[in-house]
């Protein structure tokens, strides 16, 4: 039975407040909350050239999958290509590829981003 809040709003069954006019909830069951999400282990990222290894945590990408394509091997190690376009990706941009490059190079494989931040993880899990 669906049925709006009247006027001015009212409690719901569930104890949660509705403004006047919504709809409203008829059960004690609380409004759905999203699930945190667990690292899906079926999907696979590439955190080396040929290796491929599921992310240790939800939210955590391959840094050699992300950023490898503006990279070049130099003397077994990754460096930003000579030939990037830093005008089209901006200066921001093209120092966070460096300090990929350099995490990579320190053993680092994961990465995740957040609001102003940036965690790196080591290791292929």
């Amino acid at each position: 039975m669906n049925r709006r809040a009247r006027p001015g709003g009212e409690p719901g069954a569930n104890g949660e407040w509705y403004k006047g006019g919504q709809f409203i909830a008829t059960t004690d069951r609380p409004k759905r909350q999203p699930k945190p999400k667990k690292a899906d282990p079926s999907v696979l990222h590439l955190i080396e050239p040929g290796i491929l290894k599921p992310a240790p945590e939800d939210g955590f990408l391959g840094i050699f999958q992300a950023y490898s394509d503006y990279w070049e091997e130099v003397d077994g190690q990754e460096r930003v290509c000579q030939t990037l376009n830093t005008d089209y990706l901006g200066d921001k941009y093209v120092k966070e590829i460096k300090e990929m490059a350099e995490n990579y190079n320190e053993g680092f494989r994961w990465f995740r981003k957040g609001k102003n931040i940036l965690e790196v993880r080591k290791g292929g899990w």
